[in-house]
């Protein structure tokens, strides 16, 4: 079996903020799929709702997401965007098994 794991997170701006942590995210997209352990990186807002943000991401392994949250890059987006979600990113790592 791969160590390959896949990364669903999703993020939900309080209301007015949906610009400004959507410009953030952007932000944070390309030196996510520049680190050397991204598979893929890809983020997606609601059809419904441009308040909701999620991101499926595939990651070498879990050392790789590890070392992602730890990056300069992540941790800023997280002190800039921590006040204006609605609450808690809820991020879930998968491993695929078929």
């Amino acid at each position: 079996m791969s160590n390959t794991i896949t990364v669903f997170a999703t993020l939900v701006a309080k209301p007015g903020h949906a610009q400004d942590v959507h410009e953030a995210l952007q932000r944070c997209v390309p030196p996510s799929r520049a680190e050397p352990g991204c598979v893929s990186y890809d983020m997606h807002v609601a059809n419904d709702d441009p308040h909701v943000f999620s991101f499926y991401e595939t990651w070498k392994d879990d050392a790789a997401m590890d070392f992602h949250v730890q990056t300069p890059h992540f941790k800023r987006l997280i002190e800039e965007i921590g006040s204006k979600l609605a609450r808690e990113p809820d991020i879930r790592r998968f491993r695929k098994v078929s």
